[in-house]
């Protein structure tokens, strides 16, 4: 709690878990949520999030945009000469949700600005990426 990983609530959770016996949820503690399931949730909701808010600097609905992903095209490349607005838009509306997140108490300070700098180191990589491909780099 002192360093900002935590909030005080989150602490107090983790101290009643242990003092009550029934060990320490290994799953919950790394990252909430129960185990892979939860983990599969977030990562849902993220791209939910991504897609809602690239749709919305693009003017389209989100069913329009999965639409041209499906058809084998990423972010950018339906973005166009607009992915400067999709970026911003990205990462405003990811901060508006990790700042109430912190608000209330679900996310600390240390947590919010850890994974807002994840979502912008990676922007550019999801951006481009094409749903169902790996993706990879070309060979040499």
């Amino acid at each position: 709690v002192a360093n900002g990983d935590m909030t005080q609530e989150q602490a107090d959770k983790i101290k009643a878990k242990i003092e009550s016996g029934d060990g320490l949820g290994g799953a919950r503690l790394l990252g909430g949520g129960q185990g892979r399931h939860g983990q599969r949730e977030r990562v849902q909701k993220v791209r939910d999030g991504i897609l809602t808010s690239a749709a919305t600097a693009l003017n389209m609905s989100p069913e329009d945009l999965k639409a041209q992903l499906k058809s084998g095209k990423s972010i950018a490349d339906v973005a166009d000469g607009n992915l400067d607005a999709v970026k911003t838009q990205i990462t405003n509306d990811a901060k508006a949700k990790l700042d109430a997140a912190v608000a209330s108490g679900k996310l600390t300070q240390a947590q919010a600005d850890k994974a807002l700098q994840a979502l912008t180191d990676n922007l550019d990589k999801i951006l481009s990426k094409i749903p169902g491909k790996h993706n990879a780099p070309p060979a040499p």
